[in-house]
């Protein structure tokens, strides 16, 4: 009996000492993944760590839920693409594209990559390149493109709609100068090993997130080139139907974000906006409506075959979204009218409110606030317009809250959470 027993026992310790040394040598793998040199950011998923801590939730979702049409979000539908799968995964962005990001992975089995891309439908597969070194490009999903050939694959993920790929032919050109995650500076800094992390490689921003079923607790920094003061004022926002709302004092090169968002849906350039004078700015969007008239325009032809204009008003449903910006007359100017929809613009003093809503007054009221930014999202007020888009968030309830915390004048600390249903 105590043979069996210690037989038992030796099994149980070889067997752990191997999974940790698969894990270590999986972790320590996952430090040779290329990124772009002049990568901005980075965003890793700690693969590996997210199985192993939410274990019981993992198998419970492969049970219950039901495999979409497509499949291209399955787990086992990657792990059978031909692709080594790392344990961790590297995303970056650049300074020109900070809302989009990449990652370069190695293909294992072209032959198994060639069958997933049939399974999924991929659009528009193009090959391109020199005979001697060819790559083609696929887009898999709305928001999804892969360039590869039979050894990499370079994957953008982005939420806009890019009209050209020359930012995924320029990364692709540059292979030679492609670096290990580990060769880059701040990748040596210590920091909490979380599940997913987002990080600037200045060092200037960081923000971590720890996963568990039902609930995402979120921690971070935020270092600034400006100081700011330990008081703000803000405008108060109470409406119960709120989609989206984000208030910021943070001057705007700062959280570039900001006009690098409304340049992707004008014709705004980001570094004017940037040098406006500037003290204020906040976005709600709300799941109530209102309506707008766009003028449709048309051709057709008489009789002699002579043009005549059609114009015919087209009356729309829309979200009400209101931003209101604090700051001089040149940053009125500079602000756009129109982006996805008709803004309204209006000016009292130093303050300029854009707004889908014909409102001809507004009276803000402001209080002061120790958080200089701040932002929540809550999907279950999802403008039904937008529901095609985030139909699978609403359905989980998800609500985002992110504050900051001024520690000193150049220094912020990040706080908040995620909540869903699980």
């Amino acid at each position: 009996m105590k043979r069996t027993l210690w037989i038992i026992a030796m099994v149980l310790v070889i067997a752990a000492g191997t999974i940790v040394a698969l894990y270590l040598f999986r972790k320590n793998k996952a430090l040779k993944q290329y990124i772009h040199p002049q990568s901005q950011a980075v965003v890793s998923v700690a693969l590996d760590d997210l199985l192993l801590d939410n274990m019981s939730s993992f198998f419970t979702q492969q049970t219950d839920s039901t495999r979409s049409a497509s499949g291209f979000f399955t787990f086992e539908n990657w792990t059978n693409a031909g692709i080594y799968i790392p344990a961790h995964i590297h995303f970056f962005s650049l300074k020109d594209h900070p809302l989009t990001f990449y990652t370069i992975q190695k293909i294992t089995s072209p032959e198994k990559w060639g069958i997933f891309l049939k399974q999924q439908g991929a659009a528009v597969v193009q090959p391109m390149g020199h005979a001697e070194q060819p790559f083609s490009f696929a887009h898999l999903y709305s928001g999804v493109d892969v360039l590869y050939n039979d050894q990499y694959l370079l994957f953008r993920f982005t939420g806009l709609q890019p009209e050209e790929n020359d930012d995924m032919h320029a990364i692709w050109k540059a292979m030679d100068s492609w670096v290990y995650i580990e060769d880059l500076d701040f990748h040596s800094a210590a920091y909490p090993q979380k599940h997913i992390s987002y990080r600037h490689t200045d060092g200037a921003f960081q923000l971590f997130a720890e996963v568990a079923a039902g609930h995402i607790q979120l921690s971070g920094s935020w270092n600034l080139n400006s100081a700011i003061p330990t008081l703000s004022r803000q405008r108060i926002l109470t409406e119960d139907d709120a989609f989206i709302t984000l208030r910021s004092n943070l001057p705007l090169r700062e959280t570039p974000f900001i006009p690098h968002s409304l340049a992707s849906f004008s014709d705004l350039d980001p570094k004017t906006l940037a040098l406006q004078t500037f003290d204020y700015v906040d976005v709600l969007v709300r799941s109530a409506t209102t309506v707008q008239h766009d003028t449709i325009i048309s051709y057709d032809y008489d009789e002699d075959f002579n043009s005549i204009e059609k114009k015919e008003i087209q009356e729309s449903s829309v979200p009400v979204i209101e931003s209101l910006w604090k700051g001089g007359t040149p940053l009125a100017a500079a602000l756009p009218g129109k982006l996805f929809y008709q803004f309204n613009k209006y000016i009292t003093d130093s303050l300029i409110l854009l707004s889908t809503k014909q409102d001809k007054e507004f009276t803000p009221t402001f209080a002061s606030t120790s958080s200089p930014f701040s932002l929540k999202v809550d999907f279950r007020h999802l403008p039904s317009s937008w529901d095609q888009l985030f139909a699978p968030l609403r359905k989980k309830s998800f609500q985002i809250t992110l504050e900051t915390v001024v520690v000193n004048p150049n220094r912020l600390d990040l706080s908040g959470q995620i909540q869903y249903d699980p």
